[in-house]
């Protein structure tokens, strides 16, 4: 049975680098899993934008 898994996640601006590195290093290990199928990311344009989902 597939899943998908949303992750939202709210970093303050002076953080955003140091979450980014963290989201990197999470994600190298995560795709190393078996089962594991793929991923996709996806970064608001700015700190007041809004995401509008896409089928």
């Amino acid at each position: 049975m597939p899943v998908t898994l949303i992750n939202v996640f709210s970093v303050p601006a002076a953080k955003e680098a140091e979450f980014v590195q963290w989201w990197k290093d999470v994600k190298e290990h995560i795709t190393k899993q078996e089962g594991f199928i793929s991923e996709n990311s996806i970064q608001a344009s700015s700190r007041t934008a809004n995401l509008t989902p896409s089928t």
